[in-house]
């Protein structure tokens, strides 16, 4: 879809379109979004990447101050979720291309493929989700993955799918 951010306000329990930057590109094909701070946004898209949205307020109206654009791939720069560790790091789930660990501060990039013999479809993350004891999971086209440990060049995880007694392998939400 797009192009451009809606949002409901409160005070007036209408949905408005949230103003960018003048001369700023569109942006289209939004999957989701992640709030850093009050005045951050991560949002994530199907085929340009993530986005860095500053916002400021002027009597209580949102507008989009600048925009920042991250390509984290060569090609199918295809991200539909994203998940926030701390204040610093923000994991960041594709289309075939695994999990990226990306430090907010130093814009430190870590890549991860999820590769023990499994299925390649596991590599395509739909969405990733931290529960309430910390613990990473992964929605996948291959079922679900919880993280069992971060190590510096892999991602040692528990793999759930069919053959586990998931009824569809194909994982698109996850809540507690």
């Amino acid at each position: 879809g797009g192009p451009g951010i809606n949002y409901y306000s409160y005070s007036d329990k209408r949905i408005h379109t949230l103003s960018q930057p003048p001369g700023s590109k569109p942006l289209y094909h939004l999957c989701s979004a992640t709030e850093q701070d009050s005045n951050t946004l991560w949002v994530t898209t199907t085929g340009n990447g993530l986005h860095r949205l500053k916002l400021a307020f002027t009597n209580g109206v949102p507008r989009v101050e600048k925009i920042d654009d991250f390509r984290f791939f060569e090609t199918e720069n295809v991200i539909y979720d994203t998940e926030l560790e701390n204040d610093s790091v923000l994991w960041i789930a594709s289309r075939g291309q695994g999990v990226v660990r990306f430090n907010l501060k130093t814009e430190e990039k870590t890549f991860y493929k999820l590769n023990n013999g499994e299925n390649e479809l596991v590599n395509d993350i739909l969405v990733i989700y931290r529960d309430s004891n910390g613990t990473l999971w992964l929605g996948t086209s291959f079922g679900l993955c919880q993280i069992t440990k971060v190590g510096e060049e892999r991602l040692e995880y528990t793999n759930f799918n069919t053959e586990s007694g998931l009824p569809n392998n194909t994982i698109h939400g996850i809540v507690e």
